[in-house]
């Protein structure tokens, strides 16, 4: 079984713990309105008090808009306060979200995604800073939270749609993390616990960091030594028979890319393996489809749960 992280091992009910600004200039409540600014979520209800509000969209998102609303910090308000004049969504494949804002009298690019992935384009942040906050990404990651990074470039671009297919991000600034809890949906240590008893080996593969993914399968029970995981990009690089030689020990696949989930079902069914897989999204629908058993989330896009032989 290829299992998804968020949602299927873990409840999905994301609370926001920590922010971390690296930037002299700015401060928490700046870094939770950049980070709303780049939050695709709907309000279904906002016209009952702030309690009752519903609020629909990716996990992460909804929780940043809630720990927002719990103190003071309404959307619509800081759409006013920092115009958005364009958004790109989150994807996949960038594992980064995008938006083109205004924000007293000048344009700015703002990234909320992957901290690891907006380090490397954060070329206006010195060296000694990201060595300082590759360390504390690292450090929160391997306590089980789930990391999110701001970077923030101010741009001249004032067109409503600068983020062509072949735009391409570069020259930003590091600005601030925010960290988030999920706790492990209950029964799902038992459950792994019961099926590998019978032979059935549980995969995770996520888009998580990889210290975030090896800290929930240490809690489920599942072994996390450095042969047992493999990340995205080492995965991507990898010759068929590399693969093959590292699947009899691989338990969590980390930053795994759509691309990279199909071929590590492909790799399982070569070797002779009957695979199920998790998902819910578009870009889950290939490996789903490949799988021998392609299982959707009652949740998920229809697109996901058409391939799928069983949905949750």
């Amino acid at each position: 079984i290829l299992t998804d992280k968020t949602g299927t091992l873990t409840e999905a009910k994301m609370s926001l713990s920590h922010i971390s600004v690296f930037n002299d200039w700015a401060d928490d409540e700046f870094a939770l309105k950049l980070a709303i600014t780049n939050s695709d979520v709907v309000i279904e209800n906002p016209k009952e008090p702030r309690d009752n509000w519903r609020i629909i969209g990716r996990p992460l998102e909804t929780a940043v808009v809630k720990a927002a609303v719990k103190i003071g910090i309404l959307p619509h308000q800081v759409k006013k306060e920092i115009p958005i004049l364009n958004f790109r969504p989150f994807n996949s494949a960038s594992k980064f979200s995008a938006s083109l804002i205004e924000y007293r009298g000048k344009n700015f690019i703002c990234l909320f995604g992957a901290p690891e992935i907006l380090l490397k384009i954060s070329t206006q942040t010195p060296e000694e800073s990201r060595r300082q906050i590759l360390k504390e990404i690292d450090k929160m990651a391997n306590s089980g939270e789930r990391v999110l990074g701001i970077a923030l470039r101010e741009t001249d671009d004032n067109q409503p749609i600068p983020f062509t297919a072949k735009y391409k991000f570069e020259g930003f600034q590091f600005l601030a993390t925010l960290s988030f809890t999920d706790p492990i949906r209950k029964g799902v240590r038992d459950t792994i616990h019961r099926i590998g008893e019978v032979g059935i080996k549980t995969v995770i593969v996520t888009g998580d960091h990889r210290g975030t993914a090896e800290a929930v399968a240490k809690e489920l029970g599942l072994p996390t030594r450095p042969e047992h995981t493999i990340n995205g990009p080492e995965l991507d690089a990898m010759d068929a028979e590399e693969l093959k030689s590292r699947l009899p020990q691989l338990r969590v696949v980390s930053r795994v890319s759509p691309e990279g989930k199909l071929k590590i079902v492909k790799a399982f069914q070569n070797i002779g393996e009957i695979v199920a897989m998790t998902g819910d999204g578009v870009n889950d629908a290939p490996s789903l489809k490949q799988a021998d058993i392609g299982v959707a989330m009652g949740s998920g896009t229809d697109v996901a749960k058409d391939v799928a032989e069983l949905v949750l």
